[in-house]
């Protein structure tokens, strides 16, 4: 059975560049997989998403990681996704942080979580709405 590449452009373009390749130069997911330290699998998935067919939204410490391994700019990386550049830069806390105790901290990081959860579907369900209006 004949398949279709395994990594789609403009990743598979980068993934030569940078010399990700299997032995008959084609892109390979493990060497990009290593190079980024992410796992095969995330990786995959992570391909399906950007060919239409998958759900799997890289949060913004795994677009960092590709970025590096590719050397791309994190906007470029997040632009694949259709993740908006100001969703994956990082945030930096208040001033004000200094003030708040152990407890508030974890509040903070739990609501952070929910919220990255829900926008995580908000974007696959949009992807997925876009995809079938194609």
């Amino acid at each position: 059975m004949a398949r279709g590449p395994v990594a789609p452009e403009p990743f598979a373009s980068w993934m030569v560049e940078q010399g990700y390749t299997d032995p008959y130069g084609k892109p390979s997911m493990t060497a990009l997989a290593t190079a980024a330290g992410l796992g095969p699998t995330t990786v995959h998935r992570l391909f399906r998403t950007v060919r239409g067919n998958g759900d799997t939204q890289p949060d913004p410490p795994t677009i960092s990681k590709l970025a590096k391994a590719l050397n791309r700019a994190v906007d470029e990386i997040s632009a694949v996704f259709k993740i908006p550049a100001k969703a994956s830069e990082v945030w930096k806390p208040p001033v004000e942080i200094e003030f708040l105790d152990r407890g508030d901290l974890v509040v903070i990081d739990e609501l952070v979580k929910r919220l990255a959860f829900h926008r995580r579907k908000t974007i696959a369900a949009e992807a997925a709405l876009a995809t079938a209006r194609s």
